[in-house]
């Protein structure tokens, strides 16, 4: 009874205690946790954390603690079903072990007699029920592998699209067979036929009313020139009788429209001609002059067109054009003809359906033949599968076999015999299940007893979990550890919890994306595509990565020493198996650990993912001058040229073996980063990011580099069990709070473009996609065709077709005059050298806009270019820039 109130009140004080502990800015070193217990099995282990925390309340969670291998017992082989049956039972109830039996020896196999091909479904279906009805035996019909392409007929070239049509109606009617009809050859311009002036609206409509009788082409008129209407305002008249005299001639001789208007002098007036124009405005300014009477006129902002110009629809075939021409050259009008800049395609072929019947391929050759029309058969790359197979069910009975076999042979049917995978058995052995420890032993001493052969076989791995609490004070946890013991009579130990530094940075988290982003980041591990700064900021903002996930290790101090036991280094190795030169290779990177002050988790870590878990070239051995040398963190290994730069890098370094290349490796590492002179660079986020000095000395282009080997660390981790650790997170002036990761369109940057940019497709049936390698949202059908580029990144466009605006390779467009930045910065100057002022600054992938003369070539001044950037032109070096 005393016993029990002693764990009551020690439960009391613990639950009143394990009160989490506030985050501080300073390292804390002073909490432990408890680790309980080893349980064999998630449900054994599940089972215990549920009793746990129903009793105290804590907070704890599950981990790996350890492995060991499961072993099966096999007997040796037992004659007859029933007898192995009897034996199991009597290993069972002596044992109290489970155990099965199972097939033991080769067997005897199944037959089935199967035939030669049949060509068609029926015939195969025919013959099938014709021997069972025979022999009584049941056999089935299956279709075959032996494939047929198929094949279709295809004709020589029509000229235009009308007279294919014709021809392809034609066809179909007299061989009943469909077909269709595409385009080929080279487009042809489309132009229109425009003539000179013709005076007078009404003129003009009889001239296009005749040139369409006469051609029968469909034409349009346009004005081409106009007159202008003007008020014609006189200076003053003395005495109404005198300007009335000047009016009447006007309106009687002239055959205008005036009128007086009195001044406010008195007997002064002035006269308005209104809305007079071409001959009338010629009239009255002559009259007004020859008088030398003063005026002036004032446009009423009136046009009336006097010329026009005649134009046909789009042509392109010529006699259709010379007969509109000649229209013209007949009654001696002046005529051109002007291309449109549409093109259109005039010579088409006819394709059949793809057929596998003989007969129809030569009917559809022969309607081409007697038309003395050419025409060939072509076949596909469409094979279908006419023939089929008669197999009978699986026989065992050599009486039953023969029987069928006289059936084939009587008809004079090939037909073949053949063992099926089914196997009837006679033999049998006793298979237990996973075994541990005694139950081993306990199961091969039966069959010895029996003086029955067996033996024992690896069948698998037996994982031990142990459970892991919350924080506590020291006190608390030696206490707890009381309290598990006395409850549950679990053993338990005290571990202490790793620490954790916040570091400020003078920089506000906008700066430091605007810097970053300047150096192009990249959305993805390949190095093509720069990354958007929503996603950028997402990789940045240390709040997106909680303490307890696998991206936190991003925040390990990785020059926190930690020790290794031999048994902590097998299941290293066992965690490296199957990863190429990697494999085996933990005692190495725990020895480069040591000698380089460096975490050797972080170590396996970056190589497997420098590697690709070992399967990359640099890490299975390149030949440079005569020796294999390994490079296995990705030292000097560039986008643009990783195998040959990686190579070289090793070569000279001398890292001729697995082990010096990681030795080396690590030693590199050190120096550069982790220990780097500068700056220690000591953590994960710090290689990536380098929050002292942001842009410079980075480690890598990728923005989700570091989360790439977390997850590595992570998996070690849960392995190894308990590791106190230290971590140093970042923080920034206005830092935001947790974001969620972007995801399609809005991962990748729209690097900008000159307004107005133009490209052109070099394919049909361009596909439109919502990002770079995006779902497809629309296409681009026809080759040649004019597209709004709008943005850039990773060599795709984001473009606007017809409103559809998404991404188009960069493959298959041509950019008018255009050139993309290859340098990381490039300045723009006013002049063509280096001395003159600096306009603005581009960065790697931008495109800028060159400038062309009359002839179609860029604008250069020795090795500098012509652009225009925002309206105005510049110079770029062509050093740094590449014509797209």
């Amino acid at each position: 009874m005393f016993r029990k109130k002693v764990i009551v009140l020690l439960l009391s004080v613990l639950l009143l205690l394990l009160i989490p502990c506030k985050q501080s800015y300073a390292a804390n070193n002073s909490l432990y946790r408890l680790e309980i217990g080893e349980f064999l099995g998630e449900a054994s282990v599940n089972n215990a954390l549920q009793q746990l925390q129903g009793y105290t309340g804590w907070n704890a969670d599950i981990k790996l603690s350890r492995q060991a291998d499961y072993y099966q017992v096999y007997s040796g082989g037992f004659y007859g079903e029933e007898n192995v049956k009897n034996v199991l039972n009597q290993f069972k109830s002596t044992t109290g072990l489970d155990a099965k039996y199972i097939p033991f020896g080769t067997g005897t196999p199944y037959k089935v007699v199967f035939s030669g091909s049949y060509y068609g479904e029926d015939a195969a279906k025919k013959v099938a029920e014709e021997l069972t009805a025979t022999t009584g035996i049941q056999a089935k019909y299956q279709q075959n592998n032996v494939g047929k392409n198929r094949s279709k007929v295809f004709s020589g070239a029509y000229y235009g699209e009308d007279n294919v049509k014709q021809v392809l109606q034609e066809f179909q009617n007299v061989t009943g067979i469909s077909a269709t009809y595409e385009p080929t050859g080279e487009y042809k311009d489309l132009v229109r036929v425009e003539s000179g002036g013709f005076f007078g609206e009404e003129n003009v409509k009889t001239v296009v009313q005749s040139f369409q009788q006469d051609t029968g082409l469909t034409a349009y008129y346009k004005p081409i020139q106009y007159n202008e209407e003007y008020n014609v305002k006189t200076g003053g008249f003395y005495g109404e009788e005198n300007v009335k005299t000047v009016v009447n001639y006007i309106n009687n001789n002239l055959g205008l429209n005036a009128d007086y208007i009195a001044t406010n002098s008195k007997d002064i007036y002035t006269i308005d001609i209104l809305k007079v124009s071409g001959d009338s405005l010629t009239k009255i300014e002559n009259y007004l002059k020859q008088n030398n009477w003063w005026y002036y006129k004032e446009n009423t902002g009136v046009r009336f067109a006097t010329h026009f110009s005649i134009y046909t629809d789009e042509l392109y075939d010529p006699d259709t054009i010379q007969k509109a021409l000649q229209f013209f050259q007949k009654n001696n009008w002046w005529s051109t003809t002007v291309k449109t800049g549409n093109k259109k395609q005039v010579y088409f072929n006819i394709f059949s359906d793809s057929l596998i019947d003989s007969a129809k391929l030569y009917q559809a050759l022969q309607f081409f033949q007697n038309k003395k029309l050419w025409a060939t058969i072509v076949t596909t790359n469409e094979v279908v599968y006419p023939y089929y197979d008669i197999v009978t069910d699986p026989l065992l009975d050599q009486q039953t076999i023969n029987k069928v076999e006289s059936f084939f042979k009587d008809r004079d049917f090939w037909y073949t015999v053949r063992n099926t995978e089914q196997i009837a058995y006679t033999e049998f052995q006793i298979v237990t299940g996973n075994l541990l420890g005694e139950d081993i032993q306990k199961a091969l001493q039966f069959f010895d007893n029996n003086n029955w052969w067996a033996s024992s076989r690896v069948s698998g791995t037996a994982n031990y979990y142990k459970i892991v609490t919350g924080e506590m004070w020291y006190d608390i946890a030696v206490a707890g550890q009381q309290l598990v013991s006395n409850k549950f009579d679990w053993w338990s130990t005290v571990v202490p919890i790793s620490s954790k530094i916040f570091t400020n940075y003078n920089y506000t988290f906008e700066r430091l994306v605007e810097i970053q982003s300047k150096r192009t980041p990249k959305a993805d591990g390949t190095g093509i595509f720069t990354a958007s700064n929503a996603l950028l900021s997402y990789y940045m903002n240390p709040n997106n990565f909680v303490e307890g996930t696998a991206e936190y290790y991003q925040f390990m101090d990785l020059t926190t020493p930690i020790d290794l036991d031999t048994q902590q280094i097998a299941m290293l190795n066992g965690y490296l198996r199957g990863m190429g030169r990697l494999e085996g290779q933990a005692g190495t990177f725990y020895a480069a650990g040591k000698a380089t002050g460096i975490n050797p988790i972080y170590l396996i870590a970056h190589a497997i993912h420098e590697t690709g878990k070992g399967s990359s070239n640099l890490s299975k051995g390149i030949q440079v001058n005569n020796k294999i040398v390994y490079n296995f963190f990705g030292y000097a290994a560039y986008d643009e040229s990783a195998n040959v730069s990686g190579a070289q890098y090793a070569y000279e370094q001398g890292w001729t073996s697995p082990e010096a290349a990681i030795m080396g490796g690590a030693a590199n590492i050190a120096k550069n980063y982790i220990y780097r002179s500068a700056g220690p660079q000591n953590t994960l986020y710090k290689m990536r990011w380098n929050p002292i000095n942001p842009g410079v000395h980075q480690y890598a282009t990728h923005v989700a580099w570091v989360t790439a080997q977390t997850r590595y660390i992570n998996e070690m981790y849960q392995l190894l069990g308990s590791i106190a650790l230290s971590y140093d997170i970042p923080v920034y002036i206005n830092q935001p709070g947790q974001s969620t990761k972007p995801t399609g369109e809005a991962q990748f940057a729209i690097l900008p473009t000159p307004i107005g940019l133009v490209g052109y497709t070099t394919t049909s049936g361009l596909n439109i996609r919502n990002y770079p390698n995006g779902d497809i949202i629309g296409k681009v059908p026809y080759v040649n065709t004019t597209l709004n580029v709008i943005g850039n990144n990773g060599g795709w466009y984001k473009v606007n077709y017809n409103g559809t605006v998404g991404w188009v390779s960069g493959d298959y467009v041509d950019l008018k005059d255009a050139f993309i930045v290859k340098a990381s910065e490039l300045n723009v100057r006013s002049q063509p050298t280096t001395t003159s002022n600096i306009v603005t600054t581009l960065y790697k992938d931008y495109i800028v806009q060159g400038v062309v003369d009359t002839n179609g070539y860029y604008i250069k001044s020795g090795t500098w270019y012509k652009i225009i950037y925002n309206g105005k032109e510049a110079w770029v070096s062509g050093y740094y820039i590449e014509e797209r």
